[in-house]
């Protein structure tokens, strides 16, 4: 369900949340989750309603906040708890599926996986490193 933290070579090492895509048995690549939730206009490529779903999807979150807002006030003061740990979980969810559209559409062609390479949201995992992980 949650995201892995990976190095990302393009910013000197500092770790990131990605989503691991494997080709094949003997590669293992990582696609910055990230990035993509930061910057949807880079989606657009895949398709123009995937930068419109992502940020559909952050309304919907940070609508959930107000409810929790209006619910403190209205119905009970605890109200704001679960809308808030909801809104957190969803944030999550939002990066997770940035990172999958960004990953399938990686594996339907090579001219989307060429894409995010060169927009440095994809590079290749090494093998010790997920050794170390698992």
């Amino acid at each position: 369900m949650f995201l892995k933290t990976v190095a990302n070579p393009y910013t000197g090492g500092k770790p990131t949340r990605s989503v691991m895509y494997r080709p094949n048995e003997t590669q293992t690549f990582a696609i910055d989750a990230e990035q993509l939730y930061r910057n949807p206009k880079l989606l657009n490529a895949f398709g123009r309603w995937r930068s419109l779903a992502i940020r559909a999807l952050d309304v919907v979150a940070y609508s959930l906040i107000l409810v929790g807002i209006a619910g403190a006030i209205y119905v009970a003061w605890w109200f704001f708890l679960p809308c808030f740990v909801a809104n957190a979980a969803m944030l999550m969810a939002n990066r997770k599926a940035a990172g999958e559209m960004a990953k399938s559409a990686a594996h339907e062609s090579n001219e989307n996986f060429f894409y995010l390479h060169d927009q440095r949201a994809l590079w290749l995992v090494p093998e010790p490193f997920l050794e170390e992980a698992a």
